[in-house]
């Protein structure tokens, strides 16, 4: 097996208050950071002063500094807690591809901190919104992923295809068909809620639903232990981790993970006969539609395996 090279943090073996230059960028200049405090911080000095008024961008996880003098403007972003790098480097990474496209040097800053505040909403969850609904929902999406997408067609391929935390009707969207993942705890009855007209719907030739039956177990694998394998097989990791915190995972999630064994997996034809509620059914005035299913019912629609 090829292993491939995991996210890599810029910051890694920097001591406090140095600063190393961003590679192929000179544009501005741009360095990666480590403050007296020991924070990892990007910064974004300009050789000349901008003169518009300063904003303060605040939000839980980064701080912002602005330093202005007679002829330069000094843009600093601290992140306040280490373990979240993940998340803070492709929030950079967001920032270096803007300013490759930025040719307005008077509002570059302004720019950039109208950027930061597209992130906010991923600093600001708590651990809370990652219990174990959230938990169990991601860990069956990329257990899909690794164990019978890459399978069938390859991580990389498997990875474009997963559009679930895109928000798309489908988990996942393939050449020929479209796959919805759901799970639910093995001891109780297994019933899964779709939460949408447009989730039992596609225009693609086949629909599958793939149900997952988890159990907590100490000797299973965590989210983190999947997203750790997935890594070292793909190449387009930013991307991988871009889809992951849409999710709503936490790199630096404070509790201890969860840790899930996989009791059973039911694979379903979603025909036109399999018990659904679609948009082509429903007033167009009908929004937030919930519905549970009971698949004790639908063994009529089993299969042994899918096709992709």
């Amino acid at each position: 097996m090829s292993w491939k090279s995991k996210m890599i943090n810029p910051w890694n073996d920097m001591k406090n208050n140095t600063r190393r230059r961003v590679d192929g960028y000179n544009r501005y200049d741009i360095f990666w950071m480590v403050d007296l405090d020991g924070r990892y911080t990007f910064g974004i000095e300009l050789d000349f002063c901008i003169k518009a008024s300063k904003r303060s961008v605040k939000f839980i996880g980064l701080n912002t500094l602005r330093k202005d003098s007679k002829d330069s403007t000094k843009f600093y972003i601290a992140l306040n807690d280490n373990s979240n790098w993940q998340l803070f480097v492709l929030v950079c990474k967001d920032i270096i591809s803007f300013l490759n496209t930025c040719n307005n040097g008077e509002s570059v800053v302004d720019s950039i901190e109208t950027r930061l505040l597209k992130w906010k909403k991923f600093f600001i969850s708590s651990d809370d919104d990652f219990g174990i609904e959230k938990q169990m929902g991601l860990f069956g999406e990329l257990s899909f992923l690794s164990n019978i997408a890459a399978k069938q067609v390859g991580f990389e391929e498997a990875l474009n295809c997963w559009v679930g935390a895109d928000f798309d009707k489908q988990d996942f969207l393939f050449n020929d068909c479209a796959v919805e993942i759901k799970t639910h705890k093995a001891s109780k009855t297994p019933n899964v809620t779709i939460s949408s007209a447009y989730q039992l719907y596609t225009s693609k030739e086949k629909l599958y639903l793939v149900v997952y039956s988890l159990s907590i177990h100490s000797q299973g694998l965590s989210v983190e232990d999947i997203v750790k394998s997935i890594e070292v097989q793909i190449t387009d990791i930013e991307s991988f981790y871009k889809k992951l915190f849409s999710c709503g995972y936490k790199a630096n999630f404070q509790a201890e993970p969860l840790k899930f064994k996989i009791d059973k997996i039911l694979f379903f034809d979603v025909d036109d006969k399999f018990p659904k509620i679609t948009s082509m059914d429903i007033d167009s005035r009908i929004h937030n539609l919930k519905y549970t299913i009971d698949f004790l019912k639908c063994n009529e629609f089993l299969l042994d395996e899918i096709k992709l």
